[in-house]
């Protein structure tokens, strides 16, 4: 008990007197004094003054953060391509011919047959006859698929015709009746 003794003796009710605000200046050089005198004094002292190190954070690119090539992006839209409902045979051949465009452009160079196959299987079900006739009459192989658009659009009436058959049919006039 001779330390708390000491203490009261000294003043001091809850503290040690080595914790004096008065004292911080010799003990604060005295420390770094001895850091700069051990191996890595340097980086210590700096250590005290600024704070432990924090090493910073790398950010790691993520998956959707990666670029993709501009071909992967193409042969992407080349494999998921096909037509929309109610789309015309207009827009589709634009769409089309669009991407067959920055295909070549980019060095890439499909055969006629393959190009042309995807056109026709892509369309809409309308067009299932006159696909059937096309493959009947023209040599894929050669044929562009420019002349197999042209060759569709001449039996454009005919298609709409057909979709407007199809819609009279899944139209259901009771259907209004329930809204009304």
């Amino acid at each position: 008990m001779s330390t708390q003794q000491d203490i009261y003796a000294a003043g001091f009710e809850n503290r040690p007197p080595m914790l004096i605000k008065d004292n911080y200046v010799p003990w604060s050089s005295r420390i770094i004094r001895y850091a700069r005198s051990k191996p890595n004094g340097k980086m210590i002292v700096d250590s005290i003054e600024n704070g432990p190190y924090i090493r910073r954070m790398i950010a790691t690119p993520k998956e959707s953060d990666l670029p993709v090539p501009e071909k992967a992006k193409l042969f992407n839209e080349w494999e998921k391509f096909t037509s929309t409902d109610e789309e015309l045979i207009e827009s589709y051949y634009h769409r089309f011919m669009q991407l067959m465009n920055d295909l070549k452009r980019n060095k890439h160079f499909l055969e006629n047959i393959a190009s042309n196959l995807k056109f026709l299987n892509n369309l809409q079900p309308e067009w299932k006859r006159h696909v059937t006739i096309v493959r009947q009459t023209k040599n894929l192989h050669e044929t562009d698929f420019s002349q197999i658009y042209y060759f569709l659009k001449m039996n454009q009436e005919e298609v709409n015709e057909l979709r407007a058959e199809r819609l009279a049919k899944s139209h259901d006039p009771l259907a209004l009746m329930a809204h009304s």
